[in-house]
């Protein structure tokens, strides 16, 4: 059984109801479980559907929302007797115990409630599980009486353990998360800070929802980070409901995200024909829930917003290359976290890990290469990867080191494995990444900004004054507000300057050449 199953987030006593139905007794004899993974794959998934349906059909029916959540979220302290009293209920859907037991556990942490309202609530519930559950219960038991299996109470332990671990590391990632990056260097700083921030509503009194964004230069490792946060285990115990991925670009199809959101929390979302809609059930359906939002590769303010719905358990995370929207959707300026590049050191450890024969043999023309691809993780992976493919082909790396040093190698290049257009199965160009950020400029800024990579010195810097020279304005300014938001051009904190990354500076050439 994987690892990185689901279980439906309906509390303690969904999973309670799960593990009585995949571990049936009937009087004293256990039943034996199924081995073949398709059959428990599917046998579990049905399990979930009913589950998620009983839920919904109850909030639907009982007009107390608070209530509602309460009974469906009940913590209880003994699950063995919960059970019992599950499984008694099996045989004899008539008893009182079961229903005695919930509405014990409503009043004990929830006094304010009136108790024929909890009795009346409880008995509306279990109608509904009489319904749904007892007679997928029956169906489950014919299935699963084989005779010819041995050792049943094994197998039967077994299968419970796999669902207590489940429940215990909580540790899965709901809807199109990327993998886990599989080499991540120098970002330990970066990833303390953010985890500090998202958990901000764990450790809080907050009654609004953590938003962080994420911004910085293109390739410097916005979306990467992220995924090694969707992954990383003290997330995942803050957010014990899972993590909910979506990755937009330039041009999304919102209604289809909000759809795959909807399919990850057990609900079909195709009856939605408005965005609005959608997004309004995704916010009732996270309301309660413990949730990391990750909105990766946003380009538009807009297109995020129908995504910023969690509850105050929830945190949203924000990836954009674009300045501009990480100021429209961060509430604060503390909450726009600005992701560096890597320093000169872990620059050298990345091209070690990539290519090590040849920073070992090459180490100062290599130091020298990272220094002058200005710590972009992007442009270092790239450099190392055709460094590494020099050395298998038996050819001399030197040439090779020089012409890297000005990144015009580095645009005609593929990008690394994770930018794979999967659905067309190609690999862009790190020039044409880079693309999708100028296309967007008007003409004439496009221009200005290709003027940019001529001019450059290095460091690529440039203040006002030489900037209004090379574009013949007597007003720089709203040319700069537009490349700046884009995260084409940086400015320089207190010092009246603006930088230019040298991977952009290679970059606004190649526009220059092409026009």
């Amino acid at each position: 059984m994987s690892s990185r199953s689901r279980l439906p987030d309906l509390g303690q006593l969904s999973i309670a109801l799960l593990e009585a139905l995949v571990t049936p007794v009937i009087g004293d004899r256990a039943v034996g479980v199924i081995k073949a993974p398709s059959q428990e794959s599917q046998l579990r998934n049905k399990l979930q559907d009913i589950l998620l349906q009983v839920e919904r059909k109850f909030i639907a029916k009982h007009d107390n929302q608070a209530l509602s959540a309460a009974l469906i979220n009940l913590p209880f302290h003994n699950l063995d007797s919960l059970q019992i009293a599950i499984r008694a209920f099996y045989d004899n859907p008539a008893s009182s115990n079961l229903a005695d037991l919930l509405s014990q556990r409503i009043r004990i942490d929830f006094k304010y409630f009136d108790s024929k309202e909890i009795d009346d609530a409880v008995q509306q519930y279990l109608a509904i599980l009489r319904r749904e559950i007892i007679p997928l219960s029956e169906e489950i038991r014919q299935k699963l009486q084989v005779d010819s299996i041995l050792n049943i109470q094994e197998d039967l332990q077994d299968l419970v353990k796999a669902f207590k671990t489940l429940r215990a590391e909580k540790q899965s990632t709901l809807g199109l998360s990327p993998a886990m990056p599989p080499l991540v260097v120098g970002r330990d700083h970066d990833l303390r800070v953010l985890k500090e921030k998202l958990a901000g509503s764990q450790t809080t009194d907050s009654h609004v929802q953590v938003l962080t964004a994420i911004r910085g230069w293109p390739g410097v490792g916005k979306t990467t980070i992220a995924a090694v946060l969707a992954h990383d285990n003290e997330i995942a115990r803050y957010f014990p409901d899972g993590v909910l991925w979506i990755s937009l670009g330039p041009k999304p199809n919102l209604l289809t995200a909000a759809t795959l959101w909807g399919r990850s929390l057990g609900e079909d979302f195709l009856k939605y024909g408005h965005l609005a809609e959608a997004s309004s059930r995704l916010s009732q359906l996270l309301r309660n829930r413990s949730m990391l939002l990750v909105i990766d590769d946003v380009w538009e303010p807009e297109h995020a917003v129908p995504f910023i719905v969690g509850g105050t358990k929830c945190a949203t995370l924000i990836t954009t290359r674009e300045n501009s929207v990480a100021l429209d959707l961060a509430p604060t300026a503390e909450d726009i976290y600005r992701l560096p590049v890597l320093t000169e050191h872990y620059s050298i450890v990345l091209l070690q890990k990539l290519a090590p024969g040849i920073v070992s043999r090459f180490p100062a023309e290599c130091r020298q290469l990272a220094i002058e691809l200005e710590g972009l993780p992007l442009a270092l992976q790239v450099a190392g990867h055709m460094l590494n493919a020099e050395e298998e082909y038996g050819f001399s790396a030197s040439d090779l080191l020089n012409e890297l040093r000005n990144a015009t190698r580095i645009l005609q290049a593929k990008a690394p494995a994770d930018r794979t257009d999967v659905e067309n199965a190609t690999t862009p160009s790190v020039a044409a990444l880079l693309l999708k950020s100028t296309d967007r400029l008007d003409p004439y800024t496009r221009e200005c900004f290709a003027c940019l990579g001529v001019f450059a010195p290095k460091p690529a810097t440039f203040d006002l004054s030489v900037m209004k020279k090379m574009w013949q304005t007597d007003d720089p300014a709203p040319i700069i507000r537009v490349l700046v938001d884009r995260g084409l051009l940086d400015p320089i904190a207190d010092a009246g300057r603006f930088q230019l990354h040298s991977l952009l500076v290679a970059h606004a050439r190649s526009l220059l050449t092409k026009n």
